[in-house]
């Protein structure tokens, strides 16, 4: 449940920032330069809350609680598979924290989190697979 609760939180970030982008984009080249100024000022501030924000920080926290109680459940039937979720999710969890404290560290450490998810995801669908496959009738 937390994971999907992070995954929203990510996908409501991001259309937050889609919504003020085009909301603020119309028109934006006729006008004023005043007006310029202050439609970008406000688009800084929606990006900030809605990218790199509150949300980024939620997401990811709780993705990585979430990722840690899984890998809690995953050690007793596939001990590699639940030792790197639980390491995946802590590592999500320190990101979070560098986020909320404004830590430059955390860019560098996010883009290796994102590799690492997308390596986990593959890694358990061929499990899921795996395991559906020796247990389906022949």
């Amino acid at each position: 449940m937390l994971g999907v609760i992070g995954i929203a939180g990510g996908v409501i970030g991001q259309i937050t920032v889609g919504a003020a982008a085009l909301s603020l984009g119309g028109g934006f080249d006729q006008a004023s330069e005043a007006v310029q100024q202050i439609r970008t000022e406000v688009y800084g501030a929606v990006f900030q809350v809605g990218d790199f924000g509150l949300t980024r920080v939620l997401y990811v926290s709780l993705i990585g609680v979430w990722q840690l109680g899984i890998g809690r459940y995953l050690r007793a039937h596939r001990p590699a598979l639940g030792t790197s979720t639980m390491a995946i999710g802590a590592v999500g969890l320190l990101i979070s924290l560098a986020e909320a404290f404004r830590l430059e560290a955390a860019d560098d450490v996010v883009f290796i989190w994102i590799i690492l998810e997308m390596l986990w995801s593959v890694w358990v669908g061929i499990a899921l697979l795996r395991s559906k496959a020796s247990t389906s009738p022949s």
